[in-house]
């Protein structure tokens, strides 16, 4: 594929267009980027000049000039000194434009720690966007995995706020080419820290795991806490639902003379507030469970140990302290499961996968069980469907598959 570089001196050596029709282009767009920083009146005068003013040392200052482009090339001088159009800058206007956009809070926090490890401190950070080019940015990447260990994943997570960065400067008219469309980031995937390759089983939970983890979850020993955490780990091995959703439930979202449950919340953890809420689902979308027979049961026990202890409100799971959050269920979970009797310390989402590919296996098609967990047909394709089938299991159905 030819690249702007070299279509660009294809037209040059060919003749299409001349040079200094570019230079003059070129001229125009730096014209419209500095004069959008100036906020003052432009206008004509009887006496045949152009005038305008600025702000110099505090005060306002009156210009004139005899064309309107030598007015234009002189406020172009003048915001191009003004302007900081360095990488930390720019980098932090594109994350306050990703929260423009309707990012969570989470995520812009993400992106401010990542900065802080992979650019704090670095050459790059004080070079203007328009001096980088893929040479500086394959000598930074060189720089960041000598200094940090990281997985492929992580540094494709990087490359994608170096590209959104540079595609806005774009837009802006800042750069006129993307430095990132230059880098082969293949070649970097050898200096990578090596992914663990976690099996079927490390993901997901047996039958004899799951027999377990029940048994232990009705038996959890004498710790109230530990006893509504329990029953949110068997909410999710009967529904699949995320740890958010179940925290999340409220009695108003059982609806038993309609046999449903309503998914409609999902707890969100502020990270840079450190405050737990109750907000939309993941995807803001609102989805119904059948309310089955298992989980009428696991409802009236938790109804009836929380109204012994004086804890029923308006949350499913509560104690003493109120609604449970996700976080104590997600580490009730992993301790449940540090045992040698767990192929690996298993969390909600291992559940989620378990209830997910026992759906496929029994023959229901991605886009029911999608709609039952929340996610895209896709989604459940590539990232919740496992095989779980068991060796023996397999035997049979190659034997029946082989006989003639």
């Amino acid at each position: 594929m030819v690249n702007d570089v070299q279509l660009l001196s294809f037209i040059l050596d060919n003749g299409i267009i001349r040079k200094d029709a570019i230079e003059k282009v070129t001229q125009m767009k730096e014209h419209e980027l500095y004069l959008k920083y100036h906020k003052y009146k432009i206008w004509y005068g009887k006496d045949g000049y152009w005038r305008t003013k600025i702000c110099s040392n505090g005060k306002l200052k009156l210009i004139k000039k005899k064309h309107i482009e030598d007015l234009k090339n002189y406020l172009n001088s003048v915001y191009a000194e003004q302007v900081d159009h360095s990488f930390k800058v720019i980098f932090f206007e594109w994350v306050k434009r990703q929260e423009l956009c309707g990012r969570s809070s989470n995520t812009i926090v993400k992106y401010i720690s990542d900065y802080n490890r992979f650019f704090l401190n670095y050459p790059i950070e004080d070079i203007d966007v328009s001096d980088i080019s893929d040479t500086v940015l394959s000598e930074h990447i060189n720089s960041v995995l000598k200094d940090h260990p990281i997985r492929w994943r992580a540094l494709l997570n990087i490359w994608g706020y170096l590209n959104g960065m540079f595609e806005k400067c774009i837009r802006d008219r800042v750069i006129f080419s993307n430095p990132c469309d230059f880098v082969d980031l293949e070649l970097f995937k050898k200096n990578c820290q090596e992914t663990t390759f976690r099996t079927a089983q490390d993901r997901t939970l047996s039958a004899k795991e799951r027999s377990l983890l029940k048994e232990k979850l009705q038996n959890p020993g004498s710790a109230n806490s530990n006893k509504i955490a329990a029953f949110a780990i068997e909410m999710a091995l009967y529904t699949g639902m995320r740890v958010g959703e179940i925290v999340a439930l409220s009695w108003d979202d059982i609806i038993v003379d309609e046999g449903i449950i309503i998914i409609r919340h999902s707890e969100k953890y502020n990270r840079s507030t450190k405050t737990y809420t109750v907000s939309t689902t993941k995807n803001n979308k609102v989805r119904y469970f059948p309310l089955t027979d298992t989980i009428v049961d696991l409802l009236e026990r938790i109804k009836s140990y929380e109204k012994a202890n004086d804890w029923f409100g308006d949350y499913i799971f509560m104690n003493s302290t109120g609604r449970i959050h996700a976080n104590v269920v997600s580490s009730s979970i992993r301790n449940r499961t540090m045992t040698e009797d767990f192929s690996t310390p298993k969390s909600i989402h291992s559940i989620r996968r378990t209830f997910n590919s026992n759906l496929r296996n029994n023959g229901v098609s991605s886009i029911v069980a999608s709609s039952l967990l929340g996610h895209t047909p896709e989604v459940n394709e590539s990232n919740y469907t496992y095989d779980i089938e068991t060796l023996n299991n397999k035997k049979k159905y190659v034997t029946d598959a082989g006989r003639i």
